[in-house]
């Protein structure tokens, strides 16, 4: 099913971007979320969004950020969200460099365009 959808949007389906956006926008686990869930935002990314899209993937992506919920696709919720901009959630990823994780704190350097933060020593990824 995901499959179709990202090859929907490789065609320039846009109604394939916005279930592949309320996708990412799940919580709930899948068979296969982790790999499905990157893959459609890695399509993502090539996909020419509009600005409401944009905004729903910020905020979704800041949220996670926020609670400190970063499963493995979150690598490339964090590319997709680069391509984008950051815009209006740039404060609430700084308010992100105090997180009580040290995962969340990276994660929101490399967001903000920090790359020379040391990546945190454990290899609990802060789920």
């Amino acid at each position: 099913m995901i499959d179709q959808i990202i090859a929907a949007m490789k065609r320039g389906d846009r109604a394939a971007a916005w279930i592949a956006i309320e996708f990412i926008e799940e919580d709930g686990g899948f068979a296969f979320g982790s790999i499905l869930k990157s893959n459609c935002a890695r399509e993502l990314r090539r996909f020419p969004l509009d600005d409401e899209q944009k905004r729903r993937i910020r905020a979704r992506v800041v949220e996670m950020l926020e609670r400190g919920f970063l499963p493995r696709e979150f690598q490339q919720y964090e590319k997709l969200l680069r391509r984008v901009g950051v815009a209006e959630v740039r404060a609430r990823i700084e308010a992100c460099l105090a997180h009580e994780s040290p995962w969340a704190r990276w994660r929101a350097a490399r967001l903000l365009g920090d790359f020379a933060t040391a990546r945190p020593r454990s290899s609990v990824s802060g789920k």
